[in-house]
């Protein structure tokens, strides 16, 4: 879990924000966390610390932590160069 901790952290989510001004938490949370196969316990403890309330509240938050679960554990597709 301690490597998990390393590719989420307060500064690289800052980072990303402040990149990419006109994004939702959830937004930047989900690219962060995409492709990274990061555990549900990490995803869940990192969603609640960083995602504003009012980014997801009135949707149902196990949805999109599933959702948020899936895209970190997404198998990366190689396009491959065509000759």
């Amino acid at each position: 879990m301690e490597t998990e901790e390393r590719v989420f952290n307060e500064e690289k989510f800052r980072q990303v924000l402040n990149l990419n001004p006109k994004w939702s938490s959830l937004v930047v949370f989900s690219q962060i966390i995409k492709h990274k196969k990061l555990s549900k316990p990490v995803i869940k403890k990192n969603f609640y610390n960083f995602v504003d309330k009012e980014d997801w509240s009135g949707s149902p938050v196990e949805e999109i932590l599933n959702w948020v679960y899936e895209l970190s554990n997404e198998k990366i597709i190689r396009k491959t160069k065509e000759k």
